[in-house]
């Protein structure tokens, strides 16, 4: 049977970072897109549209489905690698039971740089017993994990023993590359009239507004000419950002509430603005330039993770 690598993609930024892989062999690629963050529909028609790199792109409703194409794809193709952004508990389990040989994780944040599974718990225990481990690349099954940070990953799992795999270039040096094809996929479309000498604040918000940023906004309300709030893919489907704004006057104020990539709006906004990006400990701010933009983090969590991970991350490629 012919030979392929898989990637499952549940998030657009996974998509990102697997165009970002060398991959071994002349072997198609394919990939299936799973309906589990906003537009995933509009996402997968661009990727079909836009993206060359794919032999197939296959649509599926739920994770459970990614299984079952998995078992079908096996069926048809000699699966050489899935390359997956979750392989521990649960999911891990699920994966390890499917017919394929090699399983691998790409990066997506901070996720594999941080344990999962809180320690002491009977959960973890049964983790651990079925060999579906408790981070990401610690599956049984798993022979190795694709990230920009080694020397963080090593820091925090100590003792790794599967293979640590590094992408063709950095993050942001990929997302210089692959501008065009990251702006036609998103559908990006900044503001009207934000053209260069603006002063611009984009907060980043996490799974709910933060009061404290909202407050720092308006305090400083004059020293920008442009708001620009990032609402989280995941946030509540009932969520009102108006009842958070409204001491922010409407014609500087504009809410983002797409699936677009984050880091490619940071990108645009940099060039000839003077950039504030306000966020709290996202993951979008782990590989950002901070030399061509200011950079606060009012993050309540994570604080320590993320400063750490940025100082060794900057040390590898300073």
């Amino acid at each position: 049977m012919k030979a392929v690598n898989v990637i499952v993609c549940t998030k657009p930024l996974q998509w990102f970072n697997a165009l970002n892989i060398d991959f071994p062999g002349q072997e198609d690629r394919i990939l299936i897109v799973v309906n589990s963050f906003k537009d995933a529909v509009l996402f997968y028609n661009r990727v079909k549209e836009y993206d060359a790199t794919w032999s197939d792109v296959i649509f599926g409703q739920t994770r459970e489905d990614s299984f079952a194409l998995l078992k079908e794809l096996a069926s048809q193709y000699t699966i050489e690698r899935v390359y997956v952004d979750c392989d521990y508990g649960s999911i891990g389990g699920a994966y390890s039971k499917l017919p394929v040989r090699n399983l691998y994780v790409i990066e997506e944040g901070l996720g594999p740089y941080v344990d999962k599974v809180k320690k002491g718990t009977l959960k973890r225990l049964i983790f651990k017993l079925k060999g579906w481990g408790t981070f990401l690349g610690g599956n049984r099954h798993t022979k190795g994990i694709y990230l920009y940070n080694h020397s963080y990953y090593r820091h925090v799992h100590k003792g790794y023993k599967k293979e640590i795999l590094s992408f063709r270039t950095d993050f942001f040096s990929a997302l210089a590359a692959r501008r065009e094809l990251l702006e036609k996929v998103s559908g990006l479309e900044l503001p009207a009239g934000i053209q260069g000498g603006k002063k611009v604040a984009f907060y980043l918000t996490a799974y709910s507004i933060n009061p404290d940023v909202i407050k720092f906004l308006i305090e400083n309300i004059d020293q920008y000419d442009n708001i620009i709030i990032k609402i989280h893919p995941h946030l509540a489907n009932n969520f009102r950002i108006e009842d958070h704004t409204d001491k922010i006057p409407a014609e500087k104020l504009t809410v983002m509430s797409n699936s677009v990539l984050a880091e490619i709006i940071i990108s645009r906004l940099a060039e000839g603005n003077e950039l504030t990006v306000v966020h709290e400990s996202s993951t979008t701010c782990l590989y950002v330039d901070e030399n061509s933009m200011k950079v606060i983090n009012m993050g309540k969590v994570l604080q320590e993770e993320f400063g750490t991970f940025r100082k060794m991350y900057l040390e590898n490629f300073a």
